[in-house]
C-alpha cells in the first residue's frame, strides 16, 4: 500500500475530526505530516515487535581481535562513509544492510550449523549482550579444535522491523508500506492514539485511550489468528552468500 493511501485513510477515518485535517477538508495538513509519519514509524515498529511479520539475515566477517559485533550500518561494507577498519557486515550497494534489527533469532555457520545462544553451559555458545550485537567468547579463538571451530563468517538471522518512512515524504508519497492489509487497522489505531494523546485536551486524551484499547484488542486478535506471522526460523543462506564463500 502506498503512503499516500495511508494518509487518505487516516484523514477520512481516525483523524477526520482532529486538527491534523484541514477544516472541511479531506487531506491531512501538510504542516502536520512529519508528526504523522513519526507516529506511523512508531506504530510499524511496535507491530513488528509484537508480531513476527518479517525476518532478515546478514553475513558477518569474523576477525580475530573483535569480540563483539554490532548489527549497525556503521559497520556495513556498503557504508563508504565509515572507515574500512571494522566494516564486517558483508552487504552490497544493491542490497544494503538497513539497520532493521529488532531481535536476534539465531546464528549459523555458512554450512548451516546453528550455534547455541546465551547458554553459558553449552559448548561453543555465542552471546547477545544487546538486541543488535553478537559476542564471541575468547575461548573460540584459543582452541581451534572442534567444537570450537574458528570460522571467518557467520550468518545472523533476526526479527526485522519495517523500513523507516522518511519524515519529509509528501502527501502524494509513493513510499511502499509493506504491511498485510488486515493489519492496517492496527496501525491506524496506534497512530490515532498517539495523535490524540499529543493534542492533550480532556476529550482528545479520552479518544486516545479508546484507540489504545482498540489497538491492544486488535493486536491480541492478530496474535491468536496468526495471519501473516512467521512461525518458523529456518534458514536458507544461499540467497545472501553472493560469492562470500
Amino acid at each position: 500500500m502506498k503512503l499516500q493511501e495511508v494518509f487518505e485513510s487516516l484523514a477520512l477515518g481516525e483523524l477526520s475530526d482532529s486538527s491534523y485535517v484541514e477544516m472541511n477538508g479531506y487531506e491531512l495538513s501538510k504542516n502536520q505530516l512529519p508528526k504523522i509519519i513519526n507516529a506511523l514509524n512508531q506504530g510499524l515498529t511496535l507491530i513488528h515487535t509484537q508480531l513476527p511479520l518479517r525476518h532478515n539475515q546478514v553475513i558477518l566477517k569474523v576477525t580475530e581481535g573483535i569480540g563483539t559485533y554490532y548489527l549497525d550500518k556503521r559497520y556495513a561494507e556498503s557504508n563508504k562513509d565509515s572507515s574500512s577498519v571494522g566494516r564486517y557486515i558483508l552487504d552490497t550497494p544493491d542490497n544494503p544492510f538497513k539497520e532493521d534489527v529488532l531481535n536476534i533469532l539465531g546464528v549459523f555457520s555458512l554450512e548451516g550449523h546453528q550455534y547455541p545462544l546465551n547458554d553459558q553451559y553449552a559448548i561453543g555458545s555465542l552471546f547477545t549482550p544487546d538486541y543488535n550485537s553478537i559476542a564471541i567468547p575468547m575461548v573460540m579463538w584459543m582452541n581451534h579444535n572442534p567444537p570450537y571451530n574458528v570460522v571467518d563468517k557467520l550468518v545472523v538471522l533476526y526479527q526485522a522491523n519495517h523500513e523507516k518512512i522518511p519524515l519529509n515524504e509528501p502527501l502524494n508519497s509513493q513510499f511502499e508500506i509493506k504491511l498485510n492489509p488486515i493489519y492496517l487497522n492496527i496501525l491506524y489505531a496506534y497512530v490515532a492514539h498517539l495523535v490524540y494523546l499529543h493534542i492533550g485536551s480532556d476529550q482528545a486524551v479520552n479518544q486516545s485511550n479508546q484507540y489504545f484499547t482498540k489497538f491492544n484488542t486488535l493486536i491480541q486478535t492478530a496474535k491468536e489468528q496468526g495471519i501473516g506471522v512467521i512461525t518458523q526460523t529456518g534458514i536458507n543462506i544461499k540467497p545472501i552468500l553472493r560469492g562470500y564463500l
